[in-house]
């Protein structure tokens, strides 16, 4: 999660990663399965809860509306 974040350029750090997924949890967003690793830490998988699902959804569609809004407002004013 954190390579492909890294390569899209919407995080630079674990330090920002971690902070937001112990967020989400607590706002059941996600939910957490750890599986024990001999040597080491126990891995943590991390899924959507249904409510995360339908917080993406309207995420999306806020999104759609913001880029839909800038669309427009660039198109008008192509110096922008």
């Amino acid at each position: 999660m954190l390579e492909e974040l890294k390569d899209a350029e919407l995080i630079l750090a674990e330090g920002t990663l971690y902070p937001l997924l112990y967020k989400f949890r607590k706002a059941n967003l996600v939910h957490v399965r750890s599986d024990v690793t001999e040597p080491g830490p126990p891995k943590k998988y991390y899924s959507l809860t249904a409510e995360g699902l339908d917080y993406l959804k309207k995420l999306q569609g806020t999104w759609q509306s913001l880029t839909s809004s800038l669309a427009l407002i660039t198109s008008k004013h192509p110096a922008l």
